[in-house]
């Protein structure tokens, strides 16, 4: 009899709390404090036209039309410290002088296929250089930058870490 209850006391209540709604997360802003929205509601900052949306993501984030570029660095380098060949497990990565500042040229084996890639550094300072592959940057694209580290004997650096992958200094 007991266990009967018990099954009919839980079924009512699962039929009782199911159409309601559950909580929806206390929203914080500054100045204004924490407000409740309910899940699906509409918060003071969404409209329902498109060009209306923007101009309240312009306002609150102060959001503009802006172009991607690189910027040219006048950060001060030595060449010297960073040429020279640097191999990694799928290939190698060779910096030379080249016209005005440094070139990569860097091969590329995976799986059979390879890949050559070349680019001007753009020195950043501190031992980062952005890769100018020539090639006009869209707002999809990402810079690539090459980071260099460790010092031999000579002040070279030893290593360099392109994307995630790390290489080593052979000549």
């Amino acid at each position: 009899m007991n266990c009967r209850c018990l099954r009919l006391v839980l079924l009512v209540s699962c039929l009782v709390a199911i159409p309601f709604r559950a909580p929806a997360p206390l929203i914080y802003r500054p100045g204004e404090g924490w407000t409740y929205e309910t899940a699906g509601g509409g918060g003071k900052w969404q409209r329902t036209r498109a060009k209306e949306q923007l101009d309240v993501a312009q306002a609150a984030f102060g959001v503009a039309g802006h172009r991607i570029e690189i910027q040219k660095s006048t950060a001060a380098i030595e060449p010297e410290r960073y040429l020279g060949v640097y191999r990694a497990l799928a290939g190698e990565c060779r910096i030379e002088k080249g016209g005005e500042g440094l070139r990569m040229r860097a091969e590329w084996k995976l799986g059979g296929e390879g890949s050559i890639e070349d680019g001007m550094l753009i020195p950043l300072g501190d031992d980062r250089f952005l890769v100018d592959g020539g090639n006009a940057t869209s707002a999809l694209e990402l810079p690539e930058d090459i980071a260099f580290f460790g010092i031999d004997q000579e002040g070279r650096a030893t290593n360099l870490t392109r994307i995630v992958f790390p290489f080593s200094r052979i000549t």
